[in-house]
């Protein structure tokens, strides 16, 4: 179970985000190997991971984790689906607006 008030994100029953986790134990975790979708690693000590298909809550959501020297600094969850754009090129307001 997440216990979100604690900064912990459960996946696949594996405590896969908390505010400990260092960059090097989640290179090793299975959210990783299952979810990982591309890294950007800038030339200023941040390296950012992207999650692609992580399931949360019965449903799939973008998972973004930012570590500066190797410590967890930024976690970003984005809700994934048909009803979402892909990119700033295909998002408008009325998209949102029902």
């Amino acid at each position: 179970m997440n216990n979100w008030e604690s900064g912990i994100i459960q996946v696949d029953d594996e405590h896969a985000i908390y505010s400990s986790l260092t960059e090097d134990q989640m290179l090793k975790t299975a959210f990783y190997s299952k979810y990982f979708h591309s890294v950007r690693e800038l030339s200023n000590d941040y390296i950012w991971y992207r999650f692609d298909q992580v399931p949360l809550l019965r449903r799939h959501f973008f998972v973004t984790v930012c570590f500066k020297d190797t410590s967890l600094i930024v976690v970003e969850i984005s809700l994934q689906g048909d009803e979402f754009p892909t990119s700033w090129d295909n998002w408008s307001e009325r998209s949102y607006i029902k």
